[in-house]
């Protein structure tokens, strides 16, 4: 009868492009423990895009914990909780366990080897949020080594890629393509209309024969509404309605990305696409 996997847990709060980040970490517990598959509890959209990019092998919506804030109150769902984390022998979280609940939750079910520090932690030695992730698994693995590879090892901090399977694009776009995401999750991030046009035109005169499309997010449609005011006969297309593992389809085909200081900007980095990124003013509030 062969051996049932060992797992590891891994419990990431934050949004997508900053789970993004933590990439490279995700690949050294990977290196570290050959023989583990990894189980992503974090942002949804992202767990789906690293379980089809073969980056982790199982996936849950970091929302699902939140029924263990209070012990007794929602038994069944706590149940199927503990269940998940019962097959697993290690856990790493990249968030503060001020008041212990998180151990307290894998004491009980069972996992006594586990890692619980923010990326934002003041004593953290790394500057880069990339190193910081790394260097919270010190405990681990000799995070030196890698932290020194960081840069050169491309088994760490190569871009991602999906199988064949998923490595066309989804539909009758040809290439070559140019993806532009003229929203961001604030608006304050966001460049002026008249400037993501000039650029569609500028685009468009330079390369008459590049396909060039906008990504309208979830919270895009003020933003792309805009410009294409100012687009009459100009021909472009728009990606809409799509989750974050059918972008990365026309992200891995695309030759440049232009966008904000935003999570997609982040995975058009993640598969590697030449970027230019619109830095805008930080929230005054």
């Amino acid at each position: 009868m062969p051996l049932l996997p060992k797992n590891l847990l891994i419990i990431h709060p934050g949004a997508f492009g900053d789970g993004l980040l933590a990439l490279p970490a995700i690949r050294v517990l990977e290196a570290t423990f050959p023989g583990h598959h990894l189980i992503w509890f974090g942002h949804e959209e992202l767990g789906a895009l690293l379980v089809a990019a073969h980056e982790v092998h199982q996936s849950y919506s970091f929302d699902r914990l939140e029924v263990l804030t209070y012990r007794g109150t929602n038994n069944s769902q706590q149940e199927k909780i503990l269940s998940i984390m019962r097959r697993c022998d290690r856990a790493i979280g990249w968030l503060e366990d001020k008041d212990g609940i998180w151990r307290s939750w894998l004491g009980e079910a069972g996992i006594q080897d586990c890692i619980f520090r923010s990326p934002h932690d003041k004593t953290l030695l790394n500057h880069h949020m990339l190193d910081r992730y790394v260097e919270i698994l010190k405990p681990w693995v000799q995070t030196k080594h890698f932290l020194r590879g960081l840069d050169i090892n491309r088994n760490l901090t190569g871009p991602l890629v999906f199988p064949s399977n998923l490595g066309r694009l989804p539909s009758p776009i040809k290439e070559p393509l140019i993806l532009l995401h003229v929203g961001s999750g604030s608006r304050y991030k966001c460049a002026s209309p008249e400037l993501w046009a000039s650029i569609v035109k500028g685009l468009r005169m330079a390369q008459p024969k590049w396909n060039i499309c906008l990504i309208e997010g979830p919270a895009d449609n003020d933003s792309v509404r805009n410009v294409q005011c100012l687009l009459t006969h100009f021909e472009y297309g728009i990606l809409t309605g799509m989750d974050l593992v059918q972008i990365g389809q026309y992200l891995q085909h695309a030759k440049l990305f232009i966008g904000h200081d935003s999570g997609l900007s982040h995975l058009a980095a993640s598969f590697g696409v030449p970027s230019v990124l619109l830095f805008g003013p930080t929230d005054p509030e």
